[in-house]
């Protein structure tokens, strides 16, 4: 038999009734001195043996909601804010690219410290949540350029304690999750200043936090953290995040840690995830679930192909080559039978590019629609097939009948004046006929 949790033997009836003769014997008991009783009674401490009281002050909270327990009364009101003396940061105003910046580096930021008022100051102004509270274990840096100081901010805390895309794909159950959650962390801040606009900026940061998240964490907490999520507003596309290899998944539900109640309300986000340490990753959960991101739906979920095993079909493929952009078929596939199945849907009649991309272009246009500007740029590119000398249905596309043959595409592209993506509004392919080639036409 498992020996019991903190959590469980806390709500046990013998630490309730032990709970209510201190209340009720010692008038001068605070709830602080209260938690640190109670850590100490059921050995509550963590990975580097120091008493997890706030853990337990939340928890006795939670139980006084209940009505299972009666705490001493709060014995000071929280602390009014004072009226902020120091001026406001001067942030710099850099574009260019990633080099001009120099050395990028992340520092920590310790709470009271000069670091710290910059942090917050940085993020009450640019950033749509604020600077917190941030919830339960935290670490925060601020991004700083070699050259200009400070160009923006990042911080990682504690994990959602459900997340319904992530649990799915990492096969959790709620038992699997309790025992494994304390590995995972949340990226919850991350920013950069809206004066800097170099590009790749972001995703060196990410990279950077990735590669030092782990020791951190486990200097200041005891644990090592094997994976990190972040969340996306479900309007943006989250390119930062892919750009520095991490996996979508899927979306939240709307709902916040304290949607109790479950009435949701909350904006839909985009749920992205990195394993820090990919082999912890697949012995705790083996192979995960491949992802099913929200915007394959979006794309590709009206794509009418006359037969629903072909939808599905494509839904999957889509999901497979987004998990792994840069492989070819049967890598992203993964298995004999799931490669042969993508040939034999690429090969099927009614499966033409107009067919798959009609969902995706009604999609761009909804996403222009929300847009005051957008521009749309357009070019032909040359996709070369000479390794496959034995194809048909290329030609030339060089300046010579006898050089290179394959394809020319000429695609319409949408972006936003930032150089977001949009989406593709139009694309056409077609193969020069080699007969007709260097002949000039008439026009009558």
């Amino acid at each position: 038999m498992e020996p019991l949790t903190p959590h469980q033997q806390l709500e046990a009836a013998e630490s309730l009734a032990w709970i209510g003769l201190r209340v009720g014997e010692d008038a001068g008991l605070t709830r602080y001195r209260l938690a640190k009783e109670v850590c100490e009674r059921l050995g509550w401490r963590d990975a580097r043996g120091r008493l997890q009281e706030m853990a337990c002050r939340k928890r006795l909270i939670a139980l006084e909601r209940r009505g299972r327990i009666a705490l001493p009364a709060a014995r000071r009101e929280p602390p009014r804010p004072r009226p902020d003396q120091t001026p406001a940061p001067v942030w710099p105003e850099v574009s260019g690219v990633l080099g001009d910046l120099g050395v990028i580096t992340l520092q920590p930021v310790d709470g009271g410290t000069a670091a710290s008022g910059i942090w917050h100051a940085m993020m009450a102004a640019h950033h749509p949540l604020g600077p917190g509270p941030l919830c339960g274990a935290q670490i925060r840096h601020l991004i700083i350029s070699q050259r200009y100081g400070v160009v923006g901010g990042v911080a990682v805390s504690a994990a959602a304690w459900r997340l319904g895309a992530r649990d799915q794909w990492l096969g959790w159950d709620d038992a699997t999750r309790r025992a494994e959650l304390p590995g995972v962390v949340c990226n919850s801040r991350f920013l950069i200043l809206p004066t800097v606009r170099v590009q790749h900026l972001g995703s060196h940061v990410l990279g950077q936090l990735a590669r030092r998240i782990a020791g951190d964490w486990r200097q200041r907490y005891g644990t090592t953290p094997w994976l990190m999520e972040s969340y996306v507003e479900a309007t943006r596309s989250g390119t930062v995040y892919r750009a520095a290899n991490w996996l979508e998944v899927g979306m939240t539900t709307g709902r916040g840690r304290q949607d109790r109640a479950g009435n949701g309300g909350l904006p839909e986000k985009r749920v992205f995830l990195y394993p820090l340490a990919p082999a912890v990753l697949k012995r705790l959960c083996g192979q995960p679930a491949p992802p099913r991101p929200g915007w394959v739906h979006r794309e590709f979920g009206g794509a009418k192909l006359g037969d629903r095993r072909l939808e599905d079909r494509l839904l999957g493929l889509a999901g497979a080559f987004f998990a792994k952009p840069q492989a070819n078929i049967p890598q992203a596939c993964g298995t004999p039978a799931e490669v042969k199945a993508a040939y034999r849907f690429f090969d099927h009649d009614r499966v033409t590019m107009d067919a798959l991309l009609e969902p995706h272009h009604r999609a761009t246009v909804d996403r222009m629609r929300r847009e005051r500007v957008v521009l749309v740029a357009q070019d032909s590119s040359s996709l070369s097939y000479t390794m496959h000398a034995e194809m048909q249905g290329i030609g030339p596309i060089s300046n010579r009948v006898d050089g290179p043959h394959g394809l020319i595409v000429h695609s319409a592209l949408a972006f936003r004046p930032d150089g977001l993506p949009l989406g593709i509004l139009d694309i056409q392919a077609w193969a020069r006929d080699a007969a007709a080639f260097g002949k000039r036409k008439v026009v009558q």
